[in-house]
């Protein structure tokens, strides 16, 4: 878990952050344990055509 300690308060967080598909599907999700960087690559000619409709 990771956090942030401050001069009085010290936070930490629980969850983890992600990015999300054109339709809400997770596409990548980091752990909860390390700092991490998360990268995703989309074809934006096919997101457009999926929320055309």
């Amino acid at each position: 878990m990771l956090g942030e300690i401050g001069t009085r308060f010290t936070s930490t967080f629980y969850g983890s952050s992600f990015i999300a598909g054109s339709i809400g599907e997770k596409v990548i999700e980091a752990d909860r344990s390390s700092e991490t960087v998360l990268t995703a690559t989309f074809d934006l000619d096919e997101v457009a055509l999926l929320r055309s409709g």
